[in-house]
């Protein structure tokens, strides 16, 4: 009896975290980050609004600290015209203060490709063994900083050769994972990107 009033408590205290937004519940289990760090990388026009939003909101509801970063302060615009305040600019983030870097896709993404700051941020956060992922376009940032070499990675259809020629094992999966590097293939993959990408975290908190 004792023992059925303990469970139902439980359930109790969980369901009113979860309803109160500070606790996701996911299959049954209690996912929570403990306010880890994850900062978003966005463009300054044409980001994907989707990707964004349902990462930064599955994150949150696990409890997690969401950054928004881009390479300016002034408003980001997204391809549907919503409108984004960065936190932080993309020069300024320390590697050494966040658990994962989130490249959003979207067409403006691709004015990283070849950017100094987002590759060797990039790299930085690789190399100090951080989860870092990248979605819809965005893996070509990774590709390009050498995070995907000789690993497995999906990527919109529209770079999936290019992602090949370099050498990466494109698989076709909305999402893969390999080691502490996550991929997402666009915004339809986005709501399972985000619950791997919580996954991963708490695996290595």
């Amino acid at each position: 009896m004792i023992r059925m009033r303990y469970n139902h408590v439980v359930i109790l205290v969980c369901s009113l975290l979860f309803l109160s937004g500070c606790l996701t519940i996911d299959n049954g289990k209690v996912k929570d980050l403990h306010g880890e760090l994850v900062v978003l990388v966005i463009a300054s026009e044409d980001f994907n609004y989707l990707e964004y939003s349902t990462i930064r909101s599955r994150v949150e509801a696990a409890n997690g600290t969401v950054l928004v970063a881009s390479n300016t302060l002034t408003a980001a615009t997204s391809s549907d015209h919503r409108s984004v305040n960065p936190d932080i600019l993309l020069s300024d983030v320390d590697v050494n203060t966040l658990d994962a870097l989130v490249f959003i896709g979207g067409a403006g993404c691709t004015i990283y490709f070849n950017d100094v700051a987002a590759l060797e941020l990039a790299r930085g956060v690789f190399n100090h063994g951080k989860v870092i992922g990248a979605i819809c376009y965005a893996p070509v940032i990774l590709m390009k900083a050498g995070v995907l070499d000789d690993r497995n990675a999906t990527v919109h259809q529209s770079f999936v050769s290019l992602l090949e020629d370099s050498g990466v094992k494109v698989l076709d999966k909305p999402v893969v994972r390999d080691g502490r590097v996550l991929t997402g293939n666009g915004p339809d993959a986005a709501e399972d990107f985000s619950r791997e990408l919580v996954d991963m975290l708490i695996e290595y908190q």
